[in-house]
């Protein structure tokens, strides 16, 4: 039987508690509709926006044996459901942009650690923060899945050798901003998402793509939300941008 994934449109939320919570209450709401897995956008726990001071970014990193990811572990286990998140990890005082996904017995299924370095403000001390060295496609009970966190899909190395490795889904979990506009779905639809259909036609696989959400203007911009199933190179289904839901694909 093909499994059942939900990819949600979440909101960026700032308390940690409050955040795990809501995230909760999603992973509740795909358990009610069958899913087997559900995925959140990149960073989701921690955020990337005020990135740069590296004591203040502790805090809201996560080392893997955490409360807050365990507690996420345990939901994992005890409602049988895959949960996958974004979050700012801290391994030996490295600060990570980081994918994990728990599997239904709570087991880490796929650890990942974005590649790219435009997450990074450009001042801050590599003996601070660090990118993953290794493109991953793990065997999971989901599939044979490969994951690009947000600016990996435009590294087109990075690209080829996701590509080489025959996955039978792909997921890119983002964290996208786009000009807040009065036409914003419009303005992402023409100008903006083609881009990104065009490297996700370069895969050669399926492609299950969620963003974060967020309603507070930064520079004019704001994170759009937004999820898309991607097969053959063409949306099949679709979230409308700055709505909060679950897109619900079977692979």
């Amino acid at each position: 039987m093909s499994p059942r994934i939900a990819a949600t449109s979440f909101p960026l939320l700032r308390d940690a508690s409050d955040a795990i919570e809501h995230l909760l209450e999603q992973v509740r709401l795909a358990k009610s509709r069958d899913c087997d897995l559900i995925i959140f956008p990149e960073a989701i726990l921690g955020g990337l926006d005020y990135l740069g001071d590296y004591p203040s970014d502790l805090e809201i990193s996560y080392q893997e044996n955490s409360p807050e990811l365990q507690r996420i572990r345990e939901y994992a286990r005890r409602e049988s459901i895959g949960i996958g998140f974004g979050f700012l990890e801290n391994a030996d005082g490295l600060i990570y942009d980081a994918y994990l996904i728990y599997d239904r017995t709570g087991v880490p299924c796929l650890h990942y650690r974005r590649i790219s370095d435009t997450w990074m403000p450009s001042e801050v001390s590599r003996d601070h923060y660090a990118c993953g060295e290794e493109l991953l496609i793990s065997d999971t009970p989901y599939g044979r899945l490969g994951i690009l966190l947000c600016g990996d899909l435009f590294d087109e190395e990075l690209v080829q050798q996701l590509c080489s490795q025959n996955p039978n889904l792909c997921l890119h979990p983002i964290a996208r901003a786009f000009p807040l506009t009065d036409d914003i779905q419009q303005s992402w639809d023409e100008q903006e998402f083609p881009f990104y259909l065009e490297e996700y036609r370069k895969l050669k696989t399926d492609v299950l793509v969620c963003n974060m959400l967020d309603f507070t203007p930064n520079d004019g911009a704001i994170y759009c939300g937004g999820a898309w199933f991607i097969r053959n190179g063409q949306v099949q289904n679709s979230l409308p941008l700055k709505q909060q839901g679950l897109l619900i694909v079977e692979v």
